[in-house]
């Protein structure tokens, strides 16, 4: 090894790759290659598995789950730690929810509803080797990964078809965030929920470039909208919000008396 001009020249040294990568101050590709095969395999979501199982307490899990890359519960702490213990008092005995993107708020509305609850999650992405994933972390859970779109008929239907009557004792909304989209998803799906049942939607803060014309990487779309009509309607309302002035974020929920229809 000799040196060229302050750097180090390595094409006549016997120094593996992983050793060069650090000489240089590069991150070695070959590990982080190996760490997202990891990250996708059985071993790493019995071992996400077996970590959330030692936490004591539903703020502990959230904060893993949080901060884990392949299940994260994209979340505002305050916010959906307060959902989570509204979900443990009313103790569901079935659930929805549109929009679970990574899994982790399934396995975490489980954990809160105790062992007698039957979720349904619905998500265009819950198919192929991810929803292998996402059910191999909750196998143990009475959790089903339906994939498909909420807006379609035949998704509607089959979920009216799976509950035989029964109602939703509670329905959380994070799917389409366009303003149709999520007024949509609220007509169809809250008419399935009991009365004295919770209703939620996620995102009903404004977020930076709607409220003051800033653009960030957060967007809220149409559900701010749609939260301040239902508002308006005079139904029973509790908005979970950590900061007043918030990039986006928070979630909105319903004490839902039963459908006008």
């Amino acid at each position: 090894m000799r040196l060229l001009a302050g750097q180090i020249a390595l094409e006549h040294a016997p120094i593996p790759a992983r050793f060069q990568c650090r000489i240089l101050g590069l991150k070695n590709p070959l590990h982080r290659i190996q760490k997202k095969l990891y990250q996708v395999s059985p071993n790493y979501v019995d071992e996400v598995r077996r970590d959330v199982a030692r936490l004591p307490s539903l703020g502990a899990k959230l904060d893993y789950l949080m901060r884990n890359r392949q299940f994260r519960v994209d979340q505002q702490k305050p916010e959906f730690l307060r959902l989570l213990n509204m979900v443990r008092e009313l103790a569901p005995k079935r659930l929805v929810e549109i929009g679970g993107r990574r899994g982790g708020s399934s396995l975490l509305f489980s954990t809160a509803s105790g062992d007698n609850c039957d979720i349904v999650t619905i998500d265009l992405g819950n198919k192929g080797s991810r929803a292998k994933r996402l059910m191999s972390l909750c196998r143990d859970r009475q959790i089903q990964f339906w994939q498909g779109d909420s807006h379609a008929q035949e998704t509607h239907a089959r979920l009216a078809q799976y509950l035989k009557g029964s109602a939703l004792d509670f329905l959380f909304i994070d799917g389409d965030h366009s303003y149709e989209g999520a007024k949509q998803d609220f007509e169809n799906y809250s008419k399935l929920v009991r009365p004295g049942g919770l209703i939620a939607l996620h995102d009903i803060q404004p977020d930076f470039a709607t409220a003051y014309g800033v653009q960030t990487a957060s967007w809220t779309g149409g559900v701010p909208k749609l939260w301040q009509e239902l508002v308006a309607d005079g139904l029973e309302t509790t908005a979970l919000i950590s900061e007043p002035h918030q990039d986006g974020y928070g979630i909105g929920v319903i004490h839902w008396a039963g459908s006008k229809a």
